[in-house]
Parts: structure tokens; sequence; C-alpha cells
């Protein structure tokens, strides 16, 4: 009988049934098939609606038949695949079909020569091309043992899942040949069949398929059910098939038994028929397990995914040019004896676990080679084979990091759960092209590949381990591979003891098999033949050649080809065996004879040449190409004919030009020949070696002609190896040699360096200024030692300082202006110098060369680490924050969140809980955030702001800890009371449920321990296991598995004196390592200390006599952490090594901090701030390249980096609230947040204190008088002072000012948001939204008060420029004009733009969707709580011909105004009494207003200076000869409602959709795009504000004076910066 087949694959899946004519009484007497019920071939039984799932693809026995070997009473109707199994739950997705081939025993003819192999491959055939009804392709695949072997099917054989064998002889019968001859006596026409003389007992057909089978099926689900009751077979019962024919035996095949006789063993009675109900059951569990299986190539590769992981890995491709070079070079018909190898079949044949095979074998055998026809083999038998080759001679291909990032790459292009899962952590704003390598094991493997249950083979091809830097670190990460994904991995490498020894310590985790490749005779025999067959010569001639150079080369592959190099060059029989005598055996002998010829070369300039291309060749960072190495070898030789040809010829055959046109060593131990036994007539030195190669990378920024090729953007070739490996160079230099030190300082003295920056930045290569920042300060340390050996007069103190500075400087200019410099290079010449602080390089020696900008102002001398201080408001607590890739949140005491952008630290959105709040998260990918109240759990978007839903708490159930699980549908929580809470997001009618309650209790009574409230209470990044922190009782990790189980306890180390009777010490503090399943935290006594559940390795930090941590978190690479104590100190450590890197002092308490997702920043929580810190020891640690393995040590590694700890100081300055200019003069006003007020002179940054606050009452406004004399200023208590300010005689600047204060009173409105003096300073006004009050000076009383409502609320006031004696209110519809004395209103103006905006607006609600509420827009939004247009600001031009009026959006959900959404120029004649409507005012161009991030005022008669979304400040020329209907047409305001979206880096929002017109008839509108004129050429980008400059309060307050100097508060005082936006155009 045919084997019954049953695969699954994803999509489709088959079963089949045994059948017998001798079992069979019941056949008809006519001997004839019912092809239409009983069709032959493949036949679909039933077809899911929905997606197919799986094939399930029945195949009967012989005599039997597609359609009644199934069915009861063989009556078709009764068919249970089709009639039962559509119905069955987890199985209705499959689609069902079955299979007949002709078995008819009482079939007539010649002789049947057909076997099982043809009814196999019959069932093949239909399997891949057969179609359905329709016409359509089935798709299914191909069946299993045929499909391994013929080509035609291996394509899709790895789709099957699954076998299920009905009763089937493995083993044959011996009733086999007794059918035979009953039938040929009994039927005249029956002739005998091959097909049942195959099924005699132990057959060689059943022996071959079966042995071909054990191999193959541990990849396969294999279950065998057997037939327990005897067969009637005439007059008797006989037991057709025993139980030991009907089962395999095999590891892992499931058995079992059948109550049914050999005829009814596929046929059931019904579907509570026991024998049913064990095979449905069967076929429902290998059903749902098909959701966890990823068929690759069944789900494409997503292009926008892969995009996204390229940026995630920083790889592009998989490292195909390495592969094609071997391939080139590869003779056809070598290395198949490979596939023979027993060893190697076992490999490939391994099935579902992990293996690891080791091909060792002596250099030059050609291990490269055979890596290559592996991975071709591999790929062509359809597997999913990745591959990787370290590089000895490239810097970037030798590391852990390097190979991980490039089989993740591969990886992700095959398995689709991976590429996804990497695209949504691009998305998360992580990067690992500098992540620790086992970091990376952990985070990309570990917790991600090995938590799905991919179950196709996937076959890792690693090349020259042992040129690795670390082939220790790779084993030991190789040797964790998952049992859940069958990876197998085939290394090879030569045989060292350190390799040796690690495949020693894998094979106890691991499966590992050797194999020895020395033996490969055939090969170089086949090499060699491939070559000899170009030479001249009599066959028999050639063929004694090859065999001599075959036994000569003893399986060295580079033996042969060099002595076939030398033959092939001779012209006679005798000139080759000469040569090939000469040849002498071994390396050794070869390279010393190769030696020789380069010391025979007689022209100097030849064996100086050789000298040059040997070292470029042996030491450089990288091969260079040719066309790099014609510029390298610049003046020397720079007419080199055919460098190729002269590379051969002087060089010796040491170096080689690939075919990637590269230049290398011939091999590897070519190089350590060079270096370690050569007899060269010159030194290859290394340290001499890297001195010349850094003298002539620097040589090219040296030259002056490097400006005009940066000039045209475009870098000659070397210039970026030059770039990018001087550094490299330089750290491998000799540190007693004196040239290269002078030839640095040269270098970084002159402008030379910025070309070098510019030339990165071009490049986008900016990262080396990282790596190089660490070379320098590995230089400056080893000087400095070197200097302390020395008499003090031979020290170089001033040149080491110098280099010093500039190892700072390069790493703070990747933090503070990388993204500058990437949008525009030459930054580096026109504005980074003036901007940097006074005692860096960059500004020592380049401040003052520029004459694009000047800065003053600011006392700031050297770099620090805080990159911005955002506040949350002075009455409000900070609580906690957490980041995630766009987002930044803080929790405050009174239940509120405030949202801010990750990039500009904007405030975004306010979200009130509306009660007090213990944690809070954002989801994976940082779209929502979840926060638990007393009371509520709250799920908002981040994105809008909106609140999405609101879920009653549990009684009683404070959580700890919150997280969303990982596909964001369901959010867990943790109490205080120990219990474990879900809550389904997905569910319309969610609530809180609890899991695993009381699960955190364990039996085992602790001596001495209390187990009360836990101190910490937290998931791991998986939300698979909690740990719990207690005060009285050790710390626990549980598993939350179910069932749940408790993974360990802390049992904390005591030293020997320690006289504590427990093992365990209660914890204040835990957190998870986010990768390798590690515990971090803080004993009750201070220390510090990480700890592994399941191992217990147990480490502890050296305890701190002043310093007592109460906060810890850990970087989200794993690489540091932080501990913060309650004097406000702040260390980082090295997580690895547990030692410091930074400290930070405040004398401000830390309340919470976090990291953001690329580990480069943290933020702490200090009373009301947030601080943004980017310290050098966090950028240096996250772009460090991998340190020196065991193969390998360099100077300048990354282990320097734990060795010394920098410090830095929080500058404690107040911030500035409040700044105002005063008209042309030189002097500024500004209030702190301390309450301290000051004026500040610009010319010379000077300044003086006018007031102070023993409360520190914050400083909310002032304003200057018109005439200049005096300033008031309110501050957050209400208190209004004005004072006089008055010059002394003979004295110049602030510092000669005097003062005196002449009002100083309560004021009674509540806060409030202007001050304006009217002309002659004798009344002042105040007001806020709801109230106007106008003081007199004189009579230090209230004059008049108007209150605001309706429209008029949100009023802005201004002076009237022309009307000494009245004043303007400007609101979004009107600007209405008041006496200064009684506020009477003497005029009225309404704007004709919004009157018609507003008319439109109202049209449209009129119009709304029908079934919608007339307050409800299309958009959903209730338009009653909607403010369409607020007016922000309002702005006197300094010509006193314009106001310039900003307007913003917003709809109500936010505390701030929204963004720009509008910006009008009011010409001041528009105020004129005979007039009640503002019609001529100039709009902006939609695409200038959309670039505008905050308006600043209007220069000249037409300059509107403004800060961009980039933060440039720019002008633009406005064109004042339009009048309102052309801006109309160019600009009107939208009278569509959008909500306004967060600032994102890449989504420069337009808030304002404008070049819309809009025209009413009727209810009718329609709208026409207008055409709107370039006006590049009327725009012009002056400066930038640097980043860390940048938040939405300094925005607010930067101001321009009227000669074009920009104003910026930084730090608590005024940056001046002059330009040129006061000059004519």
């Amino acid at each position: 009988m045919f084997n019954k087949l049953r695969k699954i694959r994803n999509g489709s899946s088959t079963t089949s049934s045994p059948d017998s004519g001798l079992a069979n009484r019941s056949r008809s007497t006519t001997h004839s098939r019912d092809t239409q019920a009983d069709p032959l071939g493949l036949t679909v039984l039933y077809t899911p609606q929905q997606p197919v799932s799986a094939d399930i693809i029945f195949v009967h026995g012989l005599g039997g038949s597609s359609i009644k070997s199934w069915s009861l009473h063989r009556d078709p109707a009764q068919c249970w695949p089709r009639l039962w199994l559509p119905t069955e739950p987890g199985i209705s997705t499959a689609r069902l079909l079955s299979f007949g081939y002709n078995t008819n025993f009482l079939a007539a003819g010649p002789k049947d020569i057909s076997g099982i192999t043809d009814f196999a491959k019959s069932l093949l055939f239909d399997m891949k091309y057969c179609k359905d009804d329709a016409g359509k392709s089935l798709g299914i695949g191909s069946a299993y043992l045929l499909g391994l072997i013929d080509d035609d099917y291996k394509s899709i054989v790895t789709q099957i899942r699954s076998v299920l064998f009905l009763s089937t002889p493995h083993r044959g019968t011996d009733l086999a040949e007794t059918l035979n001859r009953i039938l040929s006596v009994s039927l005249s026409i029956y002739s005998p069949k091959n097909y049942i003389s195959e099924l005699n007992r132990n057959s060689p057909a059943l022996e071959d398929i079966n042995e071909t089978f054990r191999s193959l099926a541990p990849n396969l689900e294999v279950y065998s059910f057997y037939e327990t009751l005897e067969t009637v077979v005439g007059p008797r019962r006989i037991m057709i098939l025993s139980k030991e024919s009907s089962v395999l035996g095999y590891p892992g095949e499931i058995s079992m038994p059948l109550t049914a006789d050999h005829h009814n063993v596929c046929k059931f009675t019904g579907m509570q028929d026991s024998n049913y109900r064990r095979v449905k059951s069967v076929l429902q569990t290998l059903l749902a397990k098909l959701p966890e299986l990823k068929i690759a190539h069944t789900c494409p590769v997503s292009p926008s995914d892969m995009s996204k992981v390229e940026v995630l890995l920083s790889v592009s491709d998989a490292p195909t040019e390495d592969l094609a070079t071997l391939q080139g070079i590869r003779t056809k018909g070598t290395c198949e004896d490979l596939v023979k190898n027993k060893n190697l079949t076992q490999w490939l044949s391994e099935g579902i676990l992990p293996s690891m095979t080791w091909m060792h074998a002596h250099p030059g055998c050609g291990k490269s080679i055979k890596a290559s026809f592996l991975i071709d083999y591999l790929k062509s038998e359809n597997h999913f084979c990745h591959y990787y080759f370290f590089k000895y001679q490239d810097s970037t291909k030798r590391s852990l990091n390097s190979l991980l990032r490039s089989l993740a790459y591969q990886l992700a292009q095959d398995v689709h759960s991976f590429q996804a899962t990497l695209s949504k952590m691009a998305d998360e704003g992580l990067r690992h092209e500098k992540t620790d390598g086992r970091a990376l094991w952990h985070a990309l493997f570990e917790n991600v590949l090995f938590r799905t249950s991919f179950q196709q083979p996937i076959y890792w091809v690693i090349d020259a381990l042992d040129e690795s830097d670390s082939a220790k670190s790779i084993m030991e990460c190789l040797a964790g591979l998952s049992s859940k994904v069958p990876i197998h991995v085939i290394v090879l490498s030569r045989n060292n003891f350190i390799i040796s020894t690690a495949f020693d310590r894998a094979s106890t985790k691991v499966t590992v098999n050797a194999i020895c490749l020395d033996d490969n005779a055939d090969d170089i025999r086949k090499y060699v033949e491939e070559e000899i067959q170009y030479m001249h010569g009599a066959l028999e001639f050639r063929q004694k050649i090859t065999e001599a150079v075959v036994e000569r080369a003893e399986g060295n592959f580079l033996w042969a080809h060099l002595a076939l190099q030398e033959v092939m060059q001779s012209h006679s029989e005798e000139d080759c065996w000469t040569a090939l005598e000469e040849i002498p055996s071994g390396m050794e002998p070869m390279y010393q004879r190769m030696e020789k010829g380069i010391i025979q070369l007689s022209k100097p300039s030849d064996r100086s040449l050789a000298r040059l291309l040997l070292i470029w060749a042996t030491y450089s960072r990288r091969p260079l190409s040719i066309e790099e190495l014609q510029r390298a070898l610049h003046p020397e030789y720079s007419r080199i004919l055919d460098l190729p040809y002269t590379i051969n010829q002087v060089c010796g055959q040491f170096v080689v030009v690939d075919g990637n046109h590269r230049l290398s060593l011939i091999h590897k131990t070519a190089r350590e020949f060079l270096t370690q036994t050569s007899s060269l007539p010159f030194s290859l030195n290394p340290q001499d070696a890297h001195t010349e190669l850094f003298e002539r990378c620097i040589a090219v920024f040296l030259d002056s002609r490097i400006h005009e090729t940066l000039s045209n953007k475009q870098l000659a070739p070397f210039h970026l190896y030059a770039a990018t490996s001087w550094a490299y160079h330089l750290g491998h230099v000799a540190i007693e040699q004196e040239d290269p030190l002078g030839l640095l300082i040269k270098f970084l003295e002159g402008s030379y360096v910025l070309s070098w920056i510019e030339t990165v930045a071009l490049s986008d290569q900016l990262k080396m200024l990282i790596s190089t920042s660490q070379t320098l300060s590995t230089y400056v340390r080893r000087r400095r030692k070197l200097d302390g050996s020395k008499i003090p007069s031979q020290w170089r103190i001033s040149e080491v300082e110098t280099i010093d500075l500039w190892a700072t400087d390069l790493l703070k200019l990747v933090g503070k202006f990388g993204s500058r410099l990437r949008q525009d290079s030459t930054a580096i010449y026109k504005f980074i110098p003036q901007l940097s602080p006074r005692n860096s390089a960059l500004y020592q020696q380049f401040g003052s060369a520029s004459s694009v900008i000047s800065v003053k102002g600011l006392s700031i001398t050297d770099w620090d680490d805080l990159l911005s201080r955002v506040s949350i408001g002075t009455a409000d607590q900070a609580l906690m924050i957490i980041c995630s890739n766009r987002s930044m949140a803080v929790l405050t005491s009174v239940g509120t969140v405030i949202i801010f952008d990750v990039l500009t630290f904007e405030r975004i959105h306010t979200l009130s809980h509306q009660e007090y709040c213990f944690t809070m998260c954002f989801d994976r990918a940082g779209d929502q955030l979840a926060t638990y109240g007393f009371r509520t759990t709250k799920i908002w978007n981040v994105v809008s702001g909106y609140l999405t839903n609101t879920i009653p708490n549990p009684p009683k159930a404070r959580a700890m800890d919150i997280c969303f699980t990982e596909q964001n549908s369901v959010l867990l929580m943790l109490s205080e009371r120990r219990e474990a809470w879900c809550l389904d997001l997905q569910n319309t009618n969610e609530e809180w449920q609890t899991f695993h309650a009381e699960i955190f209790e364990e039996g085992t009574h602790i001596e001495g321990a209390n187990t009360n409230s836990p101190t910490s209470f937290q998931f791991n990044s998986h939300a698979t296991q909690v740990v719990i922190g207690y005060r009285g009782s050790p710390v626990e990790v549980w598993d939350l598995a179910f069932p749940p189980a408790l993974v360990n306890r802390c049992r904390r180390r005591q030293h020997q004196l320690d006289k504590l009777k427990s093992s365990w010490t209660g914890t204040m503090r835990t957190r998870w390592h986010p990768n390798n399943g590690e515990i971090v935290g803080i004993y009750t006594d201070g220390m510090v200390f990480k700890w592994h559940p399941n191992t217990e390795r147990h480490v502890e930090l050296v305890a701190d006599l002043h310093s007592s941590p109460s906060e810890i978190q850990c970087s989200p690479d794993g690489l540091v952490f932080v501990t913060s104590d309650v004097k406000g100190v702040v260390k980082l450590y090295n997580y690895e090594y547990f030692s410091i890197i930074y400290q930070l002092s405040s004398e401000d308490t830390v309340t919470s901090l976090c990291f953001s997702p690329d580990s480069r920043r943290f933020f702490d929580i200090r009373g009301s701030y947030c601080n943004i810190w980017e310290p050098n020891a966090l950028i240096r640690l996250a772009d460090a390249d991998e340190g020196p393995g065991d193969t390998e040590s360099e100077v300048g590694s990354s282990a320097d980096l734990s060795q010394y700890a920098s410090e830095s100081w929080v500058d404690t300055s107040s911030p500035i609230t409040t700044l105002k200019g005063y008209a042309s003069s030189p002097l500024v006003c500004a209030g702190t947040e301390d309450g301290t007020v000051f004026i500040q002179d610009i010319r010379f940054g000077k300044r003086i204190d006018i007031a102070s606050s023993t409360i520190e009452m914050s400083i909310e406004h002032l304003n200057w008088s018109v005439d200049g004399f005096y300033v008031a200023y309110v501050d957050l208590s209400r208190k209004l002072i004005v004072k006089i300010v008055e010059a002394k005689h003979g004295n110049k600047g602030a510092a000669a000012l005097g003062h005196r204060t002449i009002l100083d009173t309560k004021l009674d409105i509540g806060a409030s948001q202007q001050l304006i003096f009217n002309a002659d300073s004798s009344l002042i006004l105040v007001a806020n939204f709801q109230h106007a009050q106008i003081l007199s000076l004189q009579t230090k009383s209230v004059c008049a008060t108007h209150y605001l409502s309706g429209d008029q609320t949100h009023t802005i006031w201004a002076s009237h420029p022309a009307n000494p004696g009245t004043i303007l209110g400007f609101n979004k519809f009107s600007v209405t004009e008041y006496r200064w004395t009684d506020f009477s209103k003497t005029s009225e103006w309404k704007f004709e733009i919004f009157e018609k905006a507003a008319s439109t607006f109202e049209e449209e609600q009129k119009g709304s969707r029908p079934g919608l509420p007339k307050n409800v827009s299309g958009s959903g939004l209730n338009t009653e709580k909607l403010q369409w247009e607020h007016l922000t600001d309002v702005e006197l031009s300094y010509s006193k011909e314009y106001f310039l009026l900003s307007f913003a959006r917003s709809d109500g959900s936010y505390h701030s105004a929204g963004k720009l959404s509008n910006l009008l120029l009011v010409p001041i004649t528009s105020f004129l009494p005979s007039t009640t409507t503002i019609g001529n005012t100039i709009s902006l161009p939609s695409d200038i207003l959309s670039t505008i991030e905050r308006p600043l005022t209007l220069l000249g008669r037409d300059r509107l200076v403004f800060v961009d979304k980039s933060f440039w400040v720019c002008t633009w020329r406005v064109d004042i000869n339009k009048s309102v209907n052309n801006a109309l047409e160019e600009a009107s305001i939208t009278t569509t409602i959008t909500k306004p979206e967060p600032l994102r880096e890449h989504n420069l929002e337009r808030l304002s959709i404008a070049t819309t017109s809009v025209e009413s008839s009727g209810n009718s509108h329609r709208r026409r795009r207008s055409f709107v004129p370039p006006v590049a050429n009327r725009l012009l980008r002056h400066f930038f504000l640097p980043q860390d400059w940048v938040s939405k309060d300094v925005l607010r307050l930067c101001q321009v004076t009227e000669d074009g100097t920009f104003l910026c508060p930084r730090r608590g005082e005024v940056a001046v910066i002059k330009s040129g936006l006061g000059e004519g155009w």
C-alpha cells in the first residue's frame, strides 16, 4: 500500500487512506472504476471561503480510490473528509484534497511495471501543476522524498509540515506475494503488479524508502496510526499489518492505535466515532501551530520595511561582493566532494534542532573557496542560507557586531516576521551600528528571532573565524542557539587553540561536528587541470606536470596557485621542470623565494615602490581600490602607466589585485611572514608603517587644492579613505615619535581640520568624528604618560592641550551640530565656531575668522553636557519621566502629563487625568500613552492628544508598573498587593481582569523575611517575567507562563567577616536589563548589584562611603546604567565592567531617570524641571567600535572607556522668563524665574541687576516706557513694580545705570499677560484675557477697568502709533480703539478677510453630512468647542507702518494656543475714523507661511524676520504693494478646520491650507487653486540656532532689534548675535 501522506504548509495541506482489494469484498463485478465518483489525480474536496491556512491531502492505499476509500460502505455520500472536516473548528480554514492513482488489482493488460516511486511522482506532478475547477493553480507545493531528489520539485518541498500514516506497511507484509499469486491463479486477465511485489516484508524498495526518510523525518511531525483488529479475508480473520510494520520507530514519532481492522481503519461511522475523533484531534493540533510558522517565501519582502531595517542595522546588502570574488576564482567541479562527506550530510539533515559544524584546515587549503561552494549549494537547494566572510585586511569586517548585523539583515529578507519586528524597532528610533556585539545578539536573536516558532531550517556559513577580532565571543553567542529555531551553522577556520577550545565548550550546549578539510588533492587536481589546459605542450606532458604539482602541493591551494604561475611562464618543457624543481615545498620556503624576487630588484625606485605597496596592502584600514591607490602613491609615483602590472612585477607575488580591483595580500599567512620573519631590505615595522600611512592621509588635507575639490561637492579618489582612516593609523604609531605629533598639530591648528570636517560631513560619515575623538583622547593619555617619564623641559604641554581640546570639540560637534553639518557642510566655517564656547579649540582658532555672524553676551566658556532644560511650571512637582522614539512624557503631582517632542523638546500636549496618577507607559510604537490613577486608567492618543478610553480601576489596586504587550492589544498591570492584572483593549466592554492571582507567594518560608508591600515590581521587556523587590525579603523573579512559577530568589553572598545571619538583603529598587535577563538594583544598605536569576551570577559595586543611590535605570541598549542619590549626584556606569564612566553633581534632588531610545542621552527630573543630558561618555560608548578581541589588540580600544570617569556640574542659572529690548537703544531688560530683573548693554555684554526676589517669584512680564526712562514688571504673585532708570553722568553702558522704584502694588485682576505704557509714561495698562486696567503712575491708583467678553476675550493691546491718546485692542475679528483715560470706545474696524471666512464656515456647517448634529463637522469634531483662529501676537514694525499679527489654530484641547496658522500685515493707514473695515491686509504665500515657526518682526518696510521650523533665522521680502484681494488669491485663510499635529522633523506640516479662494453663491461653494509665483529668490537663511539653545519658551522670547541684532535667552543670559539681518538688500 502507498504511504499515506499528510502535508501541512502555510496556505495548503493534504491527507491519504489505505484500501485493499483483498480486504474489500464489495467491489463491483464489472471491475470498472467510476471516474466521476472516484477521479484519478488530485481532486479538491473542500475550499474555505477565507484564505487557505493549509492543504490536507488524502492518499489512498493499493486497491483503493480517491473518494470511496474514505467513505463508509464505499458510499461517496459518506466521504468523511468532505462531509465532516469542513465543520470542525480549526480545520475549516484548510483546503481538503484527495489523490487517486490506478492500483486496480483487477486491471487487465500486460505486466504492470509501475512501482511506488511512480505513484509518488504522479502525486508530485499533480501537487505542483494541478488546477482547480476555475482553472487556477492550486499552488500546493511538492511531496517529500522525491521532492528532495528531483530538481523540479525542490523549490517548495520545505513546505511540508507533517505526515500522518494510517496503517501503512513501512516494513512490508508477508501477504504481498500471496496476494499476487492468488490473483494470478484466480483471474485469467490478471498480470502481476510490481507495486505489490515492492510491499514484501523487508523488500529493497521499502528499505531504501525507510532509510532515506529516516534522515529527513526530524524536519517533520510524524504520526503513525496502527490497526488493532483482524481483517476478514474469506473464511479467515488475518492481521494484515502488525504494529511493528505500521510504526517507523523514529525519534519524535507519535504512534496511536485505532480500534479498527485494515479495511475500516480509514472509514468512520460518525463524528462521535472514537477513531475519527482521534484523527481529527491530531489535525486540529497540527493546524493550530500554523499561525506560529513563518514561511518566508509566502511573505514577500516589503521594500519599505527593508528600508527601515537598513537604517536600523546600517547594512544595505548581504556580503555579495565577497561571495562574487570567490565564485569568480573557484574552478568548476571543485569542492563537490563536500556534499558527499558523511558529517556534512548529517549537518544538512539535522532537522529541527540547531547544530554546528566546524570545518578546519591548514592555511592556504581553500577554506574560503569551499565556503562559497557551500553557499551556492545551499541556495541551489532552496534553503535559507545566510553567510559572512571575516576579513583580516578590513577592520570593518572583523567584529561580532558586523557579523550579527549582516546575518540579521539577510534573515530579515527571508523571514517576514523577523523583518516586521526589525522594522518596528527602527520606527522606535533604535540604531544598532555601534551596539555591543553581545547586546546585539540578545536584542535581535534571543529576544526576537528565538521567540518565534520558525520551523524551516536556516543555514549560516561563517568563513575565516580565525580572522575575526574575537572568536571566543562569537562562539559564545553561537553556542546559545535556541531549540525553537533550527539554525545550522557551519564555521570554517584554521585549527588553533582558541577556536578549538571554543568549540569544545559549545559542544556542551549544542550539537557540534568537526570536519578536517586538509585532504583536498582531488580539488587541487581539478584546479591545476583547468589552468594548465591553456598551456602549450603535449597532453601527456601537461598531465605529468599536473600530477607533480598536486603531489608537491600537499593539499595547499595557495602553493599550487603560486607554483602554476611560475611554471606557466616557462617556454620549454625543460624550463617547466626546472621551474617546478626550484620551487621549494611548503609555504614558508615559498614566501622566502618570493621575497628574493623583491630583494633582487635592481632599481632603487622599484624597491621603494615595492615597500610602499606592501605597506598599503598590509596595514591599510580596508583594501584600497586601484583608483585610490593611484592617488595614495602621490607625489612620488604619480604617473605609473599600468599599476596592476607594476604591482605584479615589483611585489614578488605577495600583492594581488582582486576581481573587484582592490589591493590585497595574497593570503593572511603572507602578512604573518612579512611582519614576523621577513628578510627584506626595508622595514615593514607596524608602527613605522602606520606613521607613513598617517602622514600620507593627513597630507591630503594639508594640500591647498582640497578647498577646490570640496567646493564642487565631489570627493576625489582616496579622499574618503584619508578622511576616515588617518585617525586609525595615528592610533597605531609609536607615541615616542615626534614627527606625527608635529604634523597632527599643524593639521589641528590650521584651517585644514575644518576641511576634514567638511569632507566627513559631505560623505555622511560624522560617526568618524566620534571615533577620532576617542583616538585623540587615547593619544593624549599615552603622551602625558610619556612626558611624565621625561624632564619638564621636554614636555609638549601646549601641543597636547590642543589635541585634548579637539578631542572634546569633535565629540560635541556631533551631539550639538551633527544635523546642521548634514544639511550644510559649510556651516563648520560660517556658524559653528562662533556658536561654540569661548574655551573651545573651535572658537579660539576660528571664532573671529568669519564675518558671517558674531556672538556676544554669554559667559559660558566650556562645553557642557546639558542639551536642554524644560519647565513644567513652578506650581507643579514632576514625579516621573518616560521616553519613546517620538515623545517625552512627564507626570506631575496634580495628575497631568506633559508631552514634549523628543527632538525639539517643544511642549506638544498637556493631558489631564484629573486625579493623582501612580504610573504611566507608552506603547511599543509610542503612539499611545496609558496613565493609571486612583480610580481610572486612561488611554491617550499621543499624536492628537485625545483621550481614547477610560476604564475603572480594580478596587484598592495601586499600580506599581504597567506595560503594553508586544501587539499593543493588551495592557498589563502589577499592583502593590502583588497581583497581576490585564486589560483587553480590543474588547469594547473591557475591564481589568486578574490573572495569576496570588501567584507571587511561595509556600517555602524564609526565616526572618517579611513580604509586605513591594518596593519595586516590574515586568521585563517582553512581559513574560516579573521581578519583585522587598525591604524585608529577597528579590524574586517569577515566570508568568501558565502555570506561573518562581524562577529564583537572590541569595546575596556574605563576606566572611559579615555577622548577618541571613543570606539575603532587601532592596530599594530593581530594574531589568533590556536584553540578557539580568536584574540590576539597589540593596537597602545602598549597594548596587546585578544578578542573573538563571545562572545566579551576582556582582556588586564597590561601596561609595559618600553616596547612597536611591534611583537606578538601565539604558535601552544595555551598555550602561545610571544612578542618582538624594544629594543630586548622577553616576553613569559601564554595565559589563560595573565601572563608573561619568558623574554629574547638583544640589537638586533627582526624582526620576530615563534614557532616550538610542541611549545617547539621559533625562532627569529635578523639582519642576526636566534636564536632558548628552555626556561625552554616552556618545563615545554608543558609537564606539567593539574593542579588540582574543586575536588582536589595538591601541585606543573602547575598553579604555571604563577606566576613566568624567565629571560635570549642573549649571543652576535661573532661566529668563521675559525679555524686552528698548527701541534702538543698546539696552535690553530681562526677568528670570527666580525673580531677578536685570538690564544688559548688548554692546559690551555687561549687566546690572535692578531687582531680586527673596521668595524667588518668577517675573512674568515686563516692558519699557516709550521714552525709555521707565521699566515695569509683574511677578507670579501679581505684584506690579515700576522703576525709573537713570544714567549716571560721565558713564556709558548698563553698568552705569541707576534705578529707583516709583510704584509697587498688588494687582486685583489675576495673572497679567501684558504691560503697556502710554506715550508720556503717565499711565500704564495691565491686562489679561478677561480684564484690562489702566493705572496712573502719579496717583498710583486704578483709573479705569474694562471687562472683556465674547469676541473680545484674548484681546492683545498696542499703543496707537499715530494717536498718542488712544490704545488699540486687537482680537481675531476686529480692532477696537479706546481712550487711554477712561477706556471709552472711539472706533472699531472689522477684518474683512475674517468675516468672509466666518461666513463660509457657517455655510459649511449648514451643509454638514446628513444625520450629524449641526454643531458637529464632517471631521467629527465638536465645533462648539472649536476655536477657529486665535490671535497670539501683535508686533508694530520698526518703521511704524504695519502691525504684524500672528494667528494660531487650536481646538480647545491644548493649553497652548497651537501652531502658527496665519500671518497678516495690517497697514497703520487702516485705522481711519472714516472706515469700519480693514480690507487691505497682506497675507503670506502658503509655502512661506508653512516654514515659519516663530515670526519676529518687520525690518525696514518689507523684510519679515522669522525663525523657521529648522530653527534658522530667516528673512523674506514682503510684497507690500499687494492689496487684500491679491493676497487672497495667493494665501487666504482656510475654512477647513483641521486638528493640528505635533511637530516632527520629517513632517513639517502646513497648518494653514492656503492658495484657496472661496466664492459664495447661495449654498454652493467652489474652490480653485491659485498660481503662486516662486519666492526662493526672496528668502534668505542667515544663521541657525543650536539645538541645545532651542525650546518653545526660548523661541517665544527671541527678539530682533531695529539694526538687525538678534537677541536670544540662554541659561539666564542674553545671547547677542550680529549678522546680515540689518543690512540692505
